[in-house]
């Protein structure tokens, strides 16, 4: 038997072996996927704090709709304007999303909450922690996020592929002014 014959044979076993174990192996990741759900729901439930609320990181088909009583139980009047949306995987945690009320008085509520928060952000690998903004110009012409590195605070704007960083020095006053959302 020639060395090309040899490895077409050993390949076609494999495939057979393969086709014979793959309603098995269907069927149980299936059961794996089922019991994630499971698992993470009963988690869900345990949650207290919005620390763990953040650094929930749920495989499977979790409970939607409990996540989001969850988070609007621990963010309370703030859930209008921040939520947990979306996944930071270089963090491994939440990604927390703000809408910044344009009215002062609200918009201080809001921001002194976030600032409890902040904490908990882990920051990525380049020492950043980002939280992303929804705007009035619902991203127009960019994206915005907010970057604290090292205890300041920038903006960090995408526009067509580019992303700039510009200090910020009084961030509430700032976002306030020029990224309100509603």
């Amino acid at each position: 038997m020639s060395e090309l014959q040899e490895l077409k044979y050993k390949l076609e076993s494999i495939q057979n072996i393969i086709a014979r174990i793959r309603p098995e192996y269907d069927k149980l990741t299936r059961e794996a996927y089922e019991l994630q759900g499971e698992i993470a729901d009963l988690e869900l439930e345990e949650i207290r704090t919005i620390e763990e609320l953040i650094n929930f990181n749920a495989i499977g088909d979790y409970d939607i709709e409990t996540f989001n009583r969850k988070s609007k139980e621990l963010l309370g009047e703030h859930s209008n304007y921040i939520c947990l949306s979306g996944y930071w995987a270089d963090t491994n945690q939440r990604a927390i999303r703000l809408a910044l009320p344009k009215k002062r008085e609200p918009a201080q509520k809001v921001w002194q909450f976030l600032e409890t928060m902040i904490p908990f952000i882990k920051e990525n690998a380049a020492g950043e922690k980002l939280i992303s903004l929804f705007e009035h110009t619902l991203s127009e012409n960019a994206s915005y996020k907010i970057l604290i590195k090292g205890g300041k605070f920038f903006e960090q704007k995408y526009c067509y592929g580019t992303k700039s960083v510009y200090p910020v020095d009084d961030p509430f006053e700032y976002f306030l002014k020029f990224r309100y959302y509603v």
